[in-house]
Parts: C-alpha cells; structure tokens; sequence
C-alpha cells in the first residue's frame, strides 16, 4: 500500500509537472511547467503533495469516528434515548 501510494502521490505529480523536453513521434512527453525545482515548484507542486498527506493521514481516523458516532446513535434510537441499560429492545 505505501509503494502505491508513494508512487499515485510523490511520483505521478512529479512527472505530470517535470519538463524533460523529449517527444516522440511530435507528441511532447514530460512537457509539464517546470524542468527544475523553484520557488514557483515547490509553492504549487509541493503544496499539493504535502496537502495529499494530510488528507491521507486524516481520512482513516475520520471513517474510524464516523462509524462510532453511528454505533452510539443506535445504541440512543435502541435505548429510546435514555441512559438506562435495562431499557432496550434487544432479547436478552
């Protein structure tokens, strides 16, 4: 999982935006907006790709807590929002 998305976050962008100024058959490949690490780079590119990371990082924990705010939620309809154990609809 991180060889993939090592290569789908860092590698991809990199490529997309390099400049290498080789073509084949007058098709432009690696004709992105950039052929060396600048100001401009690393304010565009490496922004996007830090901003990837964090939405890496964040997502799981995200989908973690949602589901437990729904197990809570159901448990409160199951309870007819009270805090009582015994009250319940659940067979014993």
């Amino acid at each position: 999982m991180f060889i993939i998305q090592f290569i789908n976050t860092g590698l991809v962008i990199f490529l997309v935006n390099a400049q290498f100024g080789i073509t084949i058959d007058n098709f432009p490949v690696f004709a992105g907006q950039y052929n060396e690490f600048s100001v401009d780079w690393y304010r565009l590119i490496g922004s996007t790709i830090v901003l990837t990371m964090i939405v890496s990082t964040v997502t799981p924990h995200v989908a973690n807590g949602v589901g437990i705010l729904l197990e809570a939620f159901a448990l409160c309809r199951d309870r007819k929002c009270s805090c009582k154990r015994e009250r319940t609809k659940q067979l014993l």
